[in-house]
């Protein structure tokens, strides 16, 4: 029997709805601002395993080259909208004009900041689950209400070692 794949924008469906009950029961209990720090931590320990099990991907082992690919990944479903796609050696850069993750969970009617963590908290917690070579820098983003999101990642091979 072979494991179903269940594409990305689902999975982010399923996971935001539980993740919203979740963050519900912990700030009636215990207040939003802890809500907001259980689900940012559980958020970014499922990225950093992601990142690490894309790395374990990786014919040759982590590379900018092979991490660019997680851009297609992303895309899936046109779940984003990507113009400037830029990579060199040591760079990967584009921007986000529409981001499919967080209209769904403004769909869903979760907070702007649960918004945030759900989508946008994810991306540098992947990156160093993928390497420690690799750093993120971004702009705002659309979930906290910028017209896009500009992504730039450096790959820093001295790092890695």
């Amino acid at each position: 029997m072979s494991a179903e794949v269940i594409p990305l924008l689902a999975r982010r469906r399923a996971e935001a709805v539980v993740l919203g009950h979740v963050y519900d029961v912990v700030t009636a209990k215990f207040g939003a601002e802890v809500a907001a720090s259980v689900v940012a931590q559980a958020v970014e320990a499922a990225a950093r395993q992601a990142g690490q099990a894309f790395a374990r991907e990786a014919p040759r082992g982590p590379s900018l080259e092979h991490f660019a690919g997680v851009v297609e990944i992303w895309r899936q479903q046109d779940s984003l909208e990507v113009r400037d796609l830029q990579r060199s050696q040591t760079d990967l850069r584009f921007e986000v004009t529409r981001c499919r993750y967080a209209e769904l969970y403004a769909d869903l009617g979760l907070p702007q900041e649960l918004r945030y963590t759900l989508s946008c908290r994810r991306d540098a917690a992947f990156a160093a689950g993928y390497s420690p070579a690799l750093a993120l820098e971004r702009s705002p983003t659309l979930a906290e209400g910028s017209s896009g999101c500009r992504f730039w990642f450096r790959w820093d091979a001295a790092a890695a070692t």
